[in-house]
């Protein structure tokens, strides 16, 4: 049977929810079609134990790759390098699925040929028990370009995310290992070369959120922002801007500013040592004028105000509300 969707389930310790990770796929009438790959990244829970025991009652559909600790890139390219299906996504160990809209998705990824297929997602705050839901309007019969996507302004996020395989493979990718935010790798690079876009216009994708231990978290943010700095400078010095047609230059571009300005906006703003931020903050600003022209010239329009919160110690909620920056802190 041809596998439809390669799904790639990076785990590290996440034994108390791959069950109902695994559960909501294997409740799919297309999981025949499924060709579902559990990499377990250096567990020291039951993680691969439970992820055997899939593999024997599914073994048509579901694969374990069990490897030494590389962090979250590193899961995603053992997953690709073996990938069979006509598309490629990416789903959390910790996450779940609408098993019921997966299958539509299925269907639907049988019909098409587009470069990648964007579908939308659910937010769920485990904490609280609020969910959110995050989609496109998009007709899913019509065909869409990356210049419509540069007009509307999208940023696509891993969970929305499912590329044709083969894409991929050909451009060989791989993402860094040992390295926190590569998903803005996944979600940037393949664009060198996407251009055929169909959006399904439903979220199959159940994204947890409530874990002080997420890469999300404020705490982490701050430790962690060297990761950005490297995840930028990678995604930078992998894109042939000269060789690439313009609509896709400048979407990759555009993805680099966003990029740059949530990491002005963590050092200015987020520091909770506001002065040492400040110098890190500078530092890393000089670094764009001098190195990155095309990403400096938009961040300089906003580094009058973040210098304004950093001196008179705004808080960051303040600039949250008023700017809008949180959708540049993503996972």
């Amino acid at each position: 049977m041809e596998k439809k969707l390669s799904i790639t389930i990076p785990c590290y310790n996440v034994s108390e929810y791959l069950n109902e990770t695994l559960g909501s796929l294997i409740k799919c009438r297309t999981i025949g079609f499924l060709d579902i790959i559990i990499v377990d990244d250096g567990s020291k829970d039951d993680t691969l134990k439970i992820a055997d025991s899939y593999v024997k009652q599914y073994p048509d559909s579901i694969r374990v790759i069990a490897k030494e600790n590389g962090g979250h890139g590193s899961t995603i390219n053992a997953g690709l390098k073996i990938a069979v299906g006509k598309y490629f996504a990416v789903i959390d160990g910790d996450d779940w699925v609408d098993s019921g809209v997966m299958d539509e998705l299925v269907d639907y990824l049988a019909e098409v040929d587009a470069d990648v297929v964007i579908t939308g997602h659910h937010k769920n705050f485990v904490t609280i028990d609020k969910e959110e839901t995050l989609g496109y309007l998009e007709n899913r019969d019509i065909e869409y370009n990356i210049a419509y996507v540069i007009e509307r302004n999208f940023r696509f996020p891993m969970t929305d995310i499912c590329y044709r395989t083969k894409i991929l493979q050909d451009m060989k990718l791989t993402i860094q290992e040992h390295t926190f935010y590569v998903d803005e790798e996944f979600c940037t690079l393949p664009f060198m070369l996407v251009n055929r876009i169909r959006f399904f216009g439903k979220g199959y994708y159940h994204y947890r959120i409530g874990s002080p231990n997420q890469s999300i978290s404020l705490a982490n943010t701050i430790k962690r922002i060297n990761h950005r700095i490297r995840v930028f400078k990678r995604i930078y010095e992998l894109t042939d801007f000269q060789d690439m047609a313009l609509a896709n230059s400048t979407y990759i571009n555009n993805k680099l500013v966003g990029l740059a300005k949530a990491i002005l906006v963590i050092y200015y703003v987020k520091f909770e040592n506001r002065q040492e931020g400040y110098k890190q903050g500078e530092l890393f600003y000089a670094e764009l004028m001098k190195n990155y022209p095309k990403i400096f010239l938009p961040c300089k329009r906003m580094i009058g105000i973040l210098r304004f919160f950093n001196k008179f110690r705004i808080p960051a909620s303040v600039f949250d509300y008023f700017f809008n920056i949180k959708k540049t802190l993503k996972k």
